[in-house]
């Protein structure tokens, strides 16, 4: 089973543009990486699915 056409286009863009990212990567052009507060206020306002009250203690499992 294969990609969709669109995920193969997809793919198609981030091979093209691989090595112009990785250049601007090792000259120190590249995105700073986000605060906890700022990731917060990212995935709040633009992830669809972002649930505030999302996390809760595990009470079973390996990492209780």
């Amino acid at each position: 089973m294969g990609y969709t056409k669109e995920f193969e286009a997809s793919i198609k863009k981030v091979e093209a543009t691989r090595p112009q990212r990785v250049e601007r990567a090792k000259a120190g052009k590249h995105f700073p990486q986000l605060t906890l507060d700022q990731r917060h206020e990212w995935l709040s306002k633009y992830h669809p699915d972002y649930k505030s009250e999302g996390r809760r203690e595990l009470r079973m499992g390996p990492n209780k």
